[in-house]
């Protein structure tokens, strides 16, 4: 009787390649995940408010930035829950990535106190209404 010889693709290679596969997927998932979180592929806006006094009452210089991937467009802008979009005339606004707003207006009349406050920019990306909120100090 003749020996078997056995044919076809050997053990350790097909351990070899299913590993490769698996760390090909596994990498592939890890990275789509992080893109996720790190709001990749999106509107991210970087919002710069800095008080300016001049010889009486208070200056507002307020720089909105895209620095995501998506176009946006100005909705409304709030500071303590005071709207002054239309102060800074950005109503209906568009911002493409990389593109910056800046301002200087008077906030005498907004009653801002000493201390930390919030301004809160609300934009439409893809049609859909969004919101970020950020601090700043007078």
């Amino acid at each position: 009787m003749r020996a078997r010889t056995r044919r076809g693709i050997s053990d350790a290679i097909v351990v070899v390649v299913l590993v490769a596969v698996g760390i090909v997927a596994g990498s592939f998932i890890w990275s789509q995940l992080n893109a996720v979180q790190s709001g990749y592929g999106g509107a991210k806006l970087a919002v710069d408010v800095r008080p300016v006094y001049p010889a009486s009452g208070l200056m507002l210089d307020i720089e909105i930035k895209n620095v995501g991937s998506k176009g946006v467009v100005i909705r409304d802008i709030l500071v303590d829950n005071t709207s002054i979009v239309n102060t800074l005339g950005w109503n209906g606004t568009a911002l493409d990535p990389g593109a910056s707003l800046s301002k200087v207006i008077d906030a005498t009349g907004l009653g801002l106190q000493p201390g930390k406050h919030a301004i809160i920019i609300v934009y439409e990306e893809n049609g859909v209404i969004k919101q970020e909120a950020f601090d700043f100090t007078v």
